[in-house]
């Protein structure tokens, strides 16, 4: 079944910056202007089709990632609700937190240490830092005492809050263990990934993937990471929702419009 919805098309976007107190701030004037958008609704006997005959996506991180199969199929809501964010993680989650949050939709610990695993590519901002580094009671004792100037260096107190920051220090282009091994000596830059080496079940799994790194035998990481990947996928399989064949276009879209609501009201008039 084919619909047709109306979205809107944006342009002329102002520029988006933030302020050092971490507010996003809107500079000039944003034009909206409504076009009609086609949007294909496959309805589930195609899904199942699909999933039967195995059409995947194969991925592979030209980092020197897993190859997985990535399957198709996934469901869209008809309406976006923000409260439900308050169910994923956040990098100021405890060790506790986290494993409970992961525990209620059906993941184990090992879930969890292994989808951590994908901060080994790519950065954070100082905005998820600073808080480790100048609470009132001192910084966070488990960054370790070398490592600390260099954030203090990268995130100065009342400095920019978008500098980014590798979240697998010194190897954030290479798909490897190293981000455990960082989480273990006290480099690990987010405190939710450095609170996984205070708790005996993540901390067991940890010290697993790092021995099994340098031998032959034991978990291998790159396997283990791509079936986690693949069972988070299927999170939320049911009947709710729809498949949508253009759903990146509208949601993106969407998504932007309410994101610039929220910044000036007075932009959409």
């Amino acid at each position: 079944m084919d619909l047709i919805l109306s979205s809107l098309k944006v342009s002329n976007v102002s520029e988006v910056t933030q302020s050092k107190e971490g507010v996003a701030e809107s500079k000039g004037n944003a034009k909206v202007v409504k076009e009609m958008m086609l949007v294909r609704v496959v309805d589930s006997k195609e899904r199942d089709e699909e999933v039967e005959q195995q059409k995947y996506f194969q991925l592979k991180d030209t980092s020197g990632g897993p190859k997985y199969s990535v399957e198709t199929g996934r469901r869209d809501g008809r309406s976006s609700d923000s409260s439900a964010a308050v169910n994923l993680p956040v990098a100021d989650d405890s060790v506790s937190v986290l494993k409970n949050k992961f525990l209620e939709k059906g993941l184990s610990d090992k879930d969890l240490v292994l989808l951590t695993g994908a901060h080994t590519i790519g950065t954070t901002a100082c905005f998820f830092v600073t808080g480790r580094l100048y609470d009132p009671s001192g910084p966070d004792p488990t960054i370790n005492p070398t490592f600390l100037p260099e954030l203090k260096s990268r995130c100065p107190k009342g400095g920019q809050n978008n500098v980014r920051l590798s979240l697998d220090h010194d190897s954030d282009q290479t798909f490897d263990t190293s981000l455990y091994s960082n989480i273990r000596d006290g480099f690990g830059v987010i405190k939710s990934d450095a609170v996984l080496y205070s708790d005996p079940s993540t901390r067991g799994i940890i010290d697993e993937y790092i021995a099994s790194s340098t031998s032959m035998v034991g978990p291998v990481f790159e396997q283990d990471f791509a079936e986690s990947m693949v069972r988070m996928g299927r999170l939320g399989e049911g009947s709710a929702g729809e498949i949508r064949r253009a759903s990146l276009i509208y949601l993106s879209i969407a998504m932007y419009y309410d994101h610039l609501k929220q910044l000036s009201p007075e932009t959409l008039k």
